[in-house]
């Protein structure tokens, strides 16, 4: 299936000798793009205290570089499961604009910036 928007898919499957019949549904969701939160505040409180970026688990083969503002990278990653948690080198980094580039197999190169605040 290849639906272009959210779609709930019902199958029913029934015996022709009269044993009665069953059915089941599954809903499909269509992908409509990479999420990425513009800001995240690495305070300790428990709350946004990394940079969730789960959602390139849908990309294939990418890195996710990050840089401050002098142009230092300050991260990297090619696993969704390992979130900046607004320290490089195990320093707590400033509050401010950092630069993100993520590079893809299967997509164009997306950049943009997050907002570290403390």
């Amino acid at each position: 299936a290849s639906p272009t928007q959210d779609q709930l898919y019902v199958l029913t499957a029934s015996s022709p000798a009269g044993c009665g019949s069953s059915a089941d549904s599954v809903w499909v969701r269509v992908f409509k793009g990479i999420f990425l939160p513009t800001a995240f505040t690495p305070n300790g409180d428990g709350i946004n205290d990394r940079w969730n970026t789960s959602s390139l688990a849908l990309l294939s083969n990418f890195t996710l570089r990050i840089y401050n503002r002098y142009g230092t990278p300050v991260f990297e990653s090619r696993n969704p499961t390992i979130i900046w948690d607004g320290r490089y080198k195990g320093r707590l980094q400033p509050t401010g604009n950092y630069v993100y580039i993520i590079q893809s197999s299967d997509r164009p190169v997306l950049k943009g910036s997050v907002l570290l605040l403390r």
